[in-house]
């Protein structure tokens, strides 16, 4: 009898240390598996529900809407894009963090908007706007309250924003004629030929000066090459200047 009970505590022993082993491994393993199937929300992609875009670029003070048959677009002309989007569910954007995300085609650079809010046609905040400097992506974020709807109302939100930028150069200098997609929405935009005609940067060359005397006096002589530097496939205009200085000591 001794000796069996003294069996069924062993047994009994054996059974804790298990536990004692498994149980916190089974509670540190379930806990990973909460955490790996937590899903990342990500802002709904605006592409699909664009119906409209407006571009224009800066003359002075004015604004000129640019068309299919605008000609001669300045390279580094200031752009002002307006996007028009419709029928977008509030609930399915309500389930993407309240957040509209629009990447900007790569011909624009260095966007920004002017305002940072989002308002409605009262003129109240419903949301704020950004632009990501890295991403160069559009960020509408709206407010909650905004996006909620009654039982059985099916919300669309429709809307528009306005972002300034500018150009890639070097992208306009290898085809002036660019054809830009905005979702659906097909734009052409008709730069000038050759910029760097106008914007080509202007490089100075001295060469080493020679030493001459003219009537006892000392002189250096050397000349200046002005070149207005083009794209590598193309010539490099130049004018050379000869220049003497003299009162040397």
């Amino acid at each position: 009898m001794e000796k069996a009970i003294k069996k069924l505590m062993a047994i009994l022993l054996s059974i804790c240390m298990l536990m004692t082993i498994f149980i916190p491994y089974r509670i540190e393993a379930s806990q990973t598996t909460t955490k790996q199937n937590k899903t990342e929300v990500h802002p709904l992609e605006l592409d699909n529900y664009i119906q409209a875009v407006t571009i224009e670029y800066q003359l002075g003070e004015d604004w000129i809407k640019i068309t299919d048959d605008t000609k001669n677009i300045p390279a580094d002309a200031r752009i002002k894009i307006t996007v028009n989007y419709k029928n977008i569910d509030a609930k399915e954007l309500l389930n993407h963090n309240k957040t509209l995300r629009y990447h900007l085609p790569d011909l624009f650079q260095d966007s920004f908007v002017v305002l940072n809010s989002i308002q409605d046609a009262n003129g109240n905040k419903i949301g704020t706007i950004k632009v990501e400097d890295d991403t160069q992506d559009v960020l509408l974020s709206f407010e909650e309250s905004f996006l909620q709807q009654d039982e059985g109302e099916n919300k669309k939100i429709n809307g528009n924003f306005s972002v300034y930028a500018t150009t890639d150069r070097q992208l306009i200098k290898g085809q002036p004629q660019q054809t830009i997609k905005f979702g659906e929405v097909t734009k052409k935009l008709n730069f000038e030929e050759d910029s760097d005609a106008r914007l080509g940067n202007l490089e100075l060359t001295k060469t080493e000066p020679s030493y001459s005397e003219e009537n006892g006096n000392g002189y250096l002589t050397y000349t200046l090459i002005a070149k207005n530097r083009r794209r590598s496939n193309a010539r490099c205009g130049g004018q050379r200047s000869v220049y003497k200085e003299s009162n040397l000591y």
